[in-house]
C-alpha cells in the first residue's frame, strides 16, 4: 500500500465504506450496536465522558476532551431567571413546550415502532429540544441586548445546499429498515485566522443525531459511529467555495428526495 493510502482521507473514505456497506447491518449487535472486534480492528477506542463543566473557561478548556463554551454569567442568570409566562405570553402551548417529557411507554407495549413512543419519534422531539434550550436562549425571555448562544458564537445550520453535504448518505438514513435509522441535525460556528488577514473559517462542527434504537453505556450504535465518520470524511474532502456547484447539489438532493418517496408510496 503505498503511503497515499494512508493518509487520513483515505482512512475516512475506508472506514465509511465499510460502515455504509449492506452487510454491515447482518453483523450488528442488540440494539444495533457495533461489535468490539470492529472496533479493534479499526484502532477505534470509546472513552467515556461525564460532560462534567466548570465554572471558569480555564476549567472547561483543560477538560479532555475540551469544553469549549462556559455558562453565563451570574448576572444574566439572575436577571432572567426561567419564567414559562414571561417566554412567550402569546403562544398558548408555551407552558407545554417548557415541560421535559420522559420517554415511558407502557409496559404493555411491546414493540414501539409504530407507536408515538418509537426511538425516532422521542429521540427527535429530545434533539429539537436541546438545540432550542442550548441555542436558542430558550426558556429565558432574554432581550435584544443579550446575546443568545448561537448569535454570540456564529453557529449556523449546515442546509442543503451545502459543500459540507454530499451526494451519498451516511449523516442521515431514512428507510427501508426502520429499526435501524438515524438522523442528524448539524450545525458550524464560524472562527477567524487573527491578523492580519482575518480570514472567516468554519473548522468546528456541531452535530445532534437520533436513532431509531436504544443506546447503551459502553457501546455505539450503528447510526453513532457512521454519522460521526461520515461527518468526518465530509470535512476533510468539502470543496472550496470556488469549486462547489449548489444547483448540482440541489438536484441531486431532489432525485434522492423522489427515490425516497417512491419507496414508501408505490
Amino acid at each position: 500500500m503505498s503511503p497515499a493510502e494512508y493518509s487520513p482521507r483515505k482512512k475516512l473514505e475506508s472506514l465509511r465504506n465499510a460502515l455504509v456497506d449492506p452487510e454491515m447491518d447482518k453483523r450488528l449487535l442488540d440494539d444495533n450496536s457495533i461489535p468490539r472486534k470492529f472496533l479493534a480492528d479499526r484502532n477505534i477506542i470509546l472513552i467515556r465522558h461525564d460532560f462534567d463543566i466548570h465554572d471558569t473557561a480555564a476549567g472547561n478548556l483543560a477538560s479532555d476532551p475540551p469544553i469549549l463554551f462556559i455558562p453565563r454569567s451570574e448576572d444574566v442568570l439572575s436577571k432572567f431567571p426561567l419564567d414559562p409566562d414571561a417566554y412567550d405570553p402569546e403562544t398558548p402551548d408555551a407552558k407545554a413546550d417548557l415541560k421535559f417529557s420522559d420517554y415511558a411507554p407502557p409496559p404493555d407495549i411491546k414493540n414501539t415502532h409504530h407507536t408515538r413512543w418509537s426511538p425516532t419519534t422521542r429521540g427527535r422531539w429530545l434533539a429539537t429540544y436541546l438545540i432550542k434550550w442550548a441555542l436558542s436562549g430558550f426558556p429565558r425571555a432574554l432581550p435584544a441586548d443579550v446575546l443568545t448562544l448561537s448569535e454570540e458564537c456564529g453557529i449556523c445550520p449546515v442546509m442543503v445546499p451545502h459543500p459540507f453535504n454530499r451526494k451519498d448518505f451516511g449523516i442521515s438514513r431514512h428507510g427501508p429498515n426502520i429499526y435501524n435509522c438515524w438522523e442528524s441535525y448539524i450545525f458550524e460556528y464560524m472562527a477567524t485566522t487573527g491578523p492580519p488577514n482575518y480570514e472567516t473559517l468554519y473548522p468546528h462542527l456541531i452535530m445532534v443525531t437520533f436513532n431509531s434504537c436504544t443506546g447503551h453505556d459502553g457501546w455505539i450504535t450503528h447510526g453513532e459511529l457512521t454519522s460521526i465518520v461520515t461527518a468526518m470524511r465530509n470535512r476533510a474532502v468539502q470543496p472550496a467555495p470556488e469549486f462547489f456547484d449548489p444547483q448540482e447539489q440541489m438536484d441531486c438532493f431532489e432525485g434522492q428526495l423522489n427515490e425516497h418517496r417512491s419507496r414508501i408510496d408505490p
